[in-house]
């Protein structure tokens, strides 16, 4: 699998948000925007749902993993992928410049 694709084994995005690929356990692929939160890595507020702590910085981060990012539900920002994320890739360019008013 190429065309724009990273095996997840060969190079991993940081935390930019990305395309991520997977397999649930249907056996169906699907691709979400998601991101991935290395050991430490992204600062989550303590109320959030099983933040890991860091006492010498004393902060609290998202669990490492892969998050699917949910932009249309105030509730939630992100939830963890639940199957193992094999591929990423870059999100593509809008088709057209979005204005902001």
């Amino acid at each position: 699998m190429n065309n724009g694709w990273t095996d997840v084994k060969d190079d991993m995005p940081g935390t930019d948000t990305v395309l991520a690929y997977y397999v649930n356990e249907a056996g169906n692929y699907r691709i979400v925007k998601a991101f991935h939160a290395g050991k430490f890595e992204v600062e989550i507020s303590p109320e959030d749902e099983n933040p890991d702590y860091d006492e010498e910085e004393d902060c609290y981060y998202y669990p490492e993993g892969w998050y699917e990012v949910i932009d249309n539900w105030d509730d939630y920002g992100s939830v963890l992928v639940q199957y193992e994320v094999t591929f990423w890739r870059a999100l593509p360019e809008p088709p057209f410049e979005v204005i902001v008013q």
